[in-house]
């Protein structure tokens, strides 16, 4: 599993992101969750969904409060079930980020806020994509 913490700047944000989670991971992301200051049924449904481990699925929880999030891309099974997975929880993330900031969804400040984001993740998400012997050995 690769874990990145992003911290944005500009909006006062920071963003776990854990890629490549399977379940015997639950316990950390878990702890992580509840640290941002979610709990209650929606610590369950995480708990249910990490312990579970469904390949190609992924799932953010986000606190406006705190001013962070927690990303989670699960262990998928092909390179394009994992971009599809980042892509998902990356809406999800910067959704989050926006509703919390005030930020228009269709105008040129998000757009900016997801390519920067996604930019940070980018070199993160070629190891887990990329089959070569270097890249695969992330574990």
């Amino acid at each position: 599993m690769i874990r990145e913490v992003i911290d944005i700047e500009q909006y006062n944000w920071r963003a776990y992101v854990f890629m490549d989670a399977k379940a015997q991971h639950a316990d950390e992301i878990l702890n992580l969750i509840e640290h941002i200051g979610i709990d209650g049924a929606q610590l369950m449904k995480a708990e249910r969904h990490l312990q579970r481990a469904v390949r190609n699925s992924g799932m953010t929880y986000s606190s406006p409060s705190e001013r962070a999030s927690v990303v989670v891309i699960g262990h998928a099974t092909s390179v394009e079930e994992t971009v599809n997975t980042f892509s998902h929880e990356l809406r999800h993330l910067v959704d989050d980020i926006a509703a919390a900031c005030g930020i228009t969804v269709s105008g040129e400040e998000v757009a900016y806020l997801t390519g920067d984001i996604a930019l940070t993740l980018a070199s993160s998400l070629l190891h887990i994509v990329c089959e070569c012997p270097i890249c695969s050995s992330h574990e």
